[in-house]
């Protein structure tokens, strides 16, 4: 419940609903906003905010960290989605090499 109501706020305080000075956010109301805002940026809202790409919108969050998000938690964002990458590069790669040896008549 906690997590609803506190997830627009920001590490500095801005956003809604207001807070209190010196309110300290739930860990995960935290990641919650990281991951809302980056959806809202690359998947756009109905109600007017338009869609960036991917790699704009984690510089964005990167940008932001310190003020408006938890530094820590967008490092390991970030990571998060480098990884993924990497890991997707790995397995097209780790397929084209398998459709190239089965093609090869070397390998029938």
């Amino acid at each position: 419940m906690l997590v609803s109501y506190e997830h627009h706020m920001k590490l500095d305080l801005s956003g809604y609903p207001p807070a209190a000075e010196g309110r300290k956010l739930n860990l995960f109301s935290r990641i919650v906003s990281i991951a809302d805002d980056y959806d809202s940026m690359v998947l756009g809202r109905v109600y007017g905010r338009s869609r960036i790409r991917r790699e704009d919108a984690l510089e964005l969050l990167v940008q932001k960290s310190g003020t408006l998000y938890d530094p820590p938690l967008v490092r390991a964002f970030v990571d998060v989605f480098i990884r993924k990458i990497l890991f997707a590069h790995r397995r097209v790669q780790s397929r084209a090499r398998l459709s190239r040896c089965t093609a090869s008549s070397e390998y029938l």
